[in-house]
């Protein structure tokens, strides 16, 4: 059986890479779709599940060049982070909710 190191994905993708998606895209993704569009819908809609809804049906879409399968599997994600949003009321918790995903992910899959 080939050797290989404890975490495979640290041997493909550059440190760099890693530091940009941890502190400048998670961050942003929740500014847009958790910050931005969901007080947006709030402001127009008085439904706090409507912007919970439609704010995850956007950021799963958003990941639609990964595929069909990750757009199905960001819409739980995108729930639970609209979620954080709606009672933590402040984007604090869905980016530290969404990074320890992406860590997991990162690093176990």
């Amino acid at each position: 059986f080939p050797q290989h190191s404890d975490s495979l994905r640290n041997d493909i993708i550059p440190w760099y890479f890693i530091l940009f998606y941890f502190l400048i895209s998670i961050p942003l993704q929740e500014f847009i779709f958790r910050g931005y569009i969901f007080d947006s819908l709030l402001k127009i809609y008085s439904r706090k599940w409507f912007a919970v809804l439609i704010s995850t049906l956007l950021y799963s879409l958003f990941h639609l060049h990964y595929g069909l399968l990750l757009v199905i599997g960001t819409i739980p994600l995108g729930i639970l982070f609209g979620i954080a949003r709606l009672y933590g009321r402040n984007l604090i918790f869905p980016i530290i909710i969404h990074m320890v995903i992406g860590y997991i992910f990162y690093y176990l899959i």
